[in-house]
């Protein structure tokens, strides 16, 4: 007789011992068997699957157990989509590079059949009529989509704080924000949920939460994924990708959602061996806010790791000005709401009741009504100076290394968007400084994991690269992450301490 136990079987007798525990005990506690697949990536999960050593069926499983383990704690996902999830791991599923990985979409992105919040008490009833084509490019890589990752409400904050589900709590401090407005993605995968998940970034919503959560997260250049129909245009701040605890999933991933029609060079192929990247190191933000010491820490030290792998490192800042970026960002970010209450006003003749939205959007969207005429037109005008700036800029260096965020993790309720206006936005000025200007030049950007401070918070290193280069960012990052592993580390809440 074969006395040795499979993968498989182990975790089915696992569950069940625990399942029958709870039964005699006469409680109604969600069972949960620690399973061995929260700390492989994507492409660990992927390759089990490929291998026949167990199913996609069983993936999504344990992500769930883990899911409803932790979420009450961390409030990550906000729209399980657990029973549709089930039913296509139990199907046929493409031969992609993530056939029968579990992950999530964030609540910004369409999904048939499901609700489209947008993070808003407004939104609620919003049922999507067609999936967007970023999540038909998931599933066409094999993935399957088990809930929707909270995020504020309509994007707008670098936290996710959002009044229509409540705040997500960061997993390597609860009392803490996981950033935003991809909050609720980060906070999942941080805690092992899932391998990595979608998210979006119009000024640093993939990299602030990354930052404070401990991952690797790729902005992508603007018009590489996979979007509805139109064509990129300066102005456009908004872009998606994923949020993931290995760089090679990030790549992958990104790779798979690439739109076909552009003419940008692959996301991956090339090799960093022997190469000597030229990289601008600026601490201080364009608006000339200065860093929190342990984010300086950070920058520094990663500097010095880049120096010890062979590449060239200077101080050097790009010809930003400040107070007109400020101005441009602004008018963009503002007009967002600005236009959503708008097209409220057009589809009722009423604009929405005050409560149905937040005092941060109200404030947003009041500000912008108080521009001059022309200064949308003059923000993108702006915008496209940036943009040569910056492209000049490349022209001298393959890199600029920045601080993400001018602090470590916030406390839950410093950038609330009940937050009075002005003070929350001079607030949100100071906090998330760095990153907008990539989304302003249209550039790729990526936070690396590299430091936690002495109360053992992430903090991330930001590293922007030239038009269409994340495959220069993904072949450092992935030196920087053999170099300096962070894969073994874990939150306080998460799959591993359960």
């Amino acid at each position: 007789m074969n006395t040795q136990l499979t993968r498989r079987d182990f975790l089915r007798t696992t569950a069940a011992s625990v399942a029958g525990a709870a039964i005699l005990a006469g409680t109604n506690t969600t069972a949960y068997a620690a399973d061995e697949f929260f700390a492989m990536d994507g492409v660990s999960q992927a390759a089990l699957v490929k291998k026949g050593e167990v199913t996609p069926l069983e993936l999504l499983d344990a992500a769930i157990a883990r899911a409803e383990a932790l979420n009450p704690k961390l409030n990550a996902i906000v729209t399980p989509m657990y029973d549709q999830a089930r039913e296509r791991a139990k199907g046929e599923l493409p031969e992609g590079p993530f056939k029968g990985v579990p992950t999530l979409m964030k609540d910004l992105l369409d999904y048939e059949g499901v609700r489209t919040a947008y993070g808003s008490r407004m939104m609620m009833g919003n049922v999507a009529a067609a999936t967007h084509p970023l999540g038909k490019a998931m599933e066409k890589m094999g993935m399957v989509i088990m809930g929707k990752s909270a995020t504020p409400e309509f994007g707008l904050l670098p936290t996710t704080e959002p009044a229509a589900f409540g705040s997500t709590n960061n997993p390597w401090d609860l009392a803490r924000s996981p950033g935003g407005s991809s909050g609720g993605t980060a906070a999942a995968v941080a805690a092992g949920i899932t391998p990595f998940a979608q998210g979006s970034d119009g000024g640093g919503s993939i990299r602030i939460p990354s930052s404070n959560c401990g991952l690797f997260g790729m902005k992508p250049t603007r018009g590489r994924v996979v979007n509805t129909p139109g064509p990129a245009r300066a102005g456009d701040l908004s872009v998606r990708g994923f949020l993931t605890r290995s760089v090679r999933d990030g790549e992958l991933a990104l790779g798979g959602s690439t739109a076909r029609d552009i003419t940008l060079p692959p996301t991956s192929g090339w090799s960093i061996e022997g190469k000597k990247l030229r990289i601008a190191v600026a601490i201080d933000a364009a608006t000339g806010g200065k860093p929190h010491e342990e984010c300086v820490n950070a920058i520094t030290n990663s500097a010095k790791l880049c120096e010890d792998l062979g590449h060239h490192v200077e101080e050097a800042t790009p010809p930003i000005d400040g107070d007109q970026f400020s101005w441009a960002m602004l008018t963009l970010w503002s007009h967002i709401p600005y236009m959503t209450i708008e097209q409220v006003k057009a589809a009722t003749g009423n604009p929405p009741p005050r409560a149905a939205l937040e005092g941060w959007t109200w404030g947003l969207a009041e500000s912008f009504s108080k521009q001059e005429d022309g200064a949308l037109e003059k923000a993108v005008a702006h915008m496209q100076v940036v943009t040569k700036q910056m492209n000049a800029f490349f022209n001298k260096y393959d890199m600029l290394l920045t601080p993400v965020l001018a602090s470590p993790p916030v406390k839950t309720g410093d950038l609330a968007p009940n937050v009075d206006y002005q003070t929350l936005f001079d607030r949100v000025v100071e906090y998330a400084a760095f990153t907008p200007v990539a989304n302003a030049a249209g550039l790729p950007a990526m936070s690396v994991p590299l430091h936690w401070t002495q109360d053992d918070l992430p903090v991330g290193s930001h590293f922007v690269g030239a038009h269409g280069e994340e495959r220069k960012l993904f072949a450092l990052a992935k030196q920087l992450e053999t170099a300096k592993p962070w894969a073994d580390r874990w939150p306080k809440t998460s799959a591993k301490n359960i």
